[in-house]
């Protein structure tokens, strides 16, 4: 991330990028390129994957697809991704975009890792759409008749959640955090 951040701005999260987008940092359809882009990405980087791993690898890991736990509540794994999502944009926004400090990239990696930990067994801790979009498209291509039963019923989790997560780190960046426009 810290690598391609002079050139893209490090987006590599679709989640993140609404975020900004939603705090006044990165213009709406720059926004939107990088989405389709980081989508593409995740797609291609889960080709590679198929590509590199033999097929009984590939549905030992079930494509790498983000699943939530058997038996694990809808409502469970869409709080468990807005809150680890809001926790990640949180930290972005307040630590790589405003201060923009040299341990950014530290506060950042142990924000995703205390979110892992925390979640984890709960929904994946995937925080990241692009992430669980690529994966699923192909597995369903390369494994459609040895996918888990579950593998799309709760899909729509890691789309919905990370967005309102987001979104909701974006609004309380914007009453709290922000310098120039703070409400509070």
């Amino acid at each position: 991330m810290k690598a391609l951040a002079t050139s893209s701005g490090g987006h590599v999260n679709p989640a993140v990028t609404i975020g900004l987008a939603a705090a006044g940092k990165i213009p709406p359809l720059d926004a939107l390129l990088y989405v389709v882009s980081q989508l593409c990405g995740g797609t291609v980087g889960a080709l590679f994957v198929r590509g590199v791993l033999s097929y009984e690898q590939y549905v030992s890991i079930q494509g790498g697809a983000t699943l939530c736990a058997p038996e694990t509540p809808w409502f469970q794994g869409l709080i468990a991704e807005v809150l680890t999502t809001m926790f990640l944009v949180q930290t972005v926004l307040t630590t790589a975009v405003d201060a923009s400090t040299v341990l950014a990239p530290l506060a950042i990696g142990f924000t995703v890792l205390m979110d892992i930990m925390a979640v984890g067994a709960i929904s994946g801790a995937s925080m990241n759409p692009a992430r669980s979009f690529g994966p699923n498209i192909v597995a369903m291509v390369f494994m459609h008749s040895k996918i888990a039963s579950n593998f799309w019923t709760l899909h729509w989790i890691y789309y919905v959640g990370p967005i309102f997560g987001a979104l909701l780190a974006a609004g309380l960046y914007r009453v709290f955090f922000t310098k120039g426009d703070r409400v509070v």
